[in-house]
C-alpha cells in the first residue's frame, strides 16, 4: 500500500529586514518546510502542491536546484500578455484533443 503523507505546520508572522510585521506572505517557510518534512518521512523526492503565497523566484529555484517537482498555482491577472497566450493555447489544444476523443 502507497501511503501519501499530507502535513502542515503553523507559522507565527515574522518581521522583515524593515522591521515591519510582515505576515502577508509566507513563502519564507516553504523550504524550511520541506527540508523537515522530507527528512522526518525519508521522502525521496516529495511533490510539492502550493498556492500562490508560496510563489517567488527564490522558492522556484530552491525548488528547482534539488530537482522536485512541483504545483504552484499562479494568479493569471498578474501575469503577462504572453504567458496569458501561452496557458490559453495550451488549454485550447487539449480541450481539442478531448473532444476528437468524444
Amino acid at each position: 500500500m502507497t501511503c501519501f503523507p499530507q502535513v502542515f505546520a503553523v507559522f507565527s508572522p515574522s518581521l522583515s529586514k524593515s522591521n515591519h510585521l510582515n505576515c502577508f506572505y509566507e513563502g519564507h517557510t516553504l523550504i524550511p518546510f520541506l527540508e523537515k518534512i522530507t527528512a522526518k518521512f525519508k521522502l525521496e523526492k516529495p511533490i510539492v502542491v502550493a498556492d500562490a503565497g508560496l510563489l517567488s523566484n527564490d522558492n522556484i529555484k530552491a525548488l528547482g536546484e534539488k530537482n522536485n517537482e512541483y504545483i504552484i498555482g499562479a494568479r493569471l491577472k498578474n501575469e503577462s500578455e504572453k504567458i496569458k497566450q501561452h496557458i490559453l493555447q495550451k488549454y485550447q489544444t487539449r480541450q481539442q484533443r478531448s473532444n476528437r476523443k468524444l
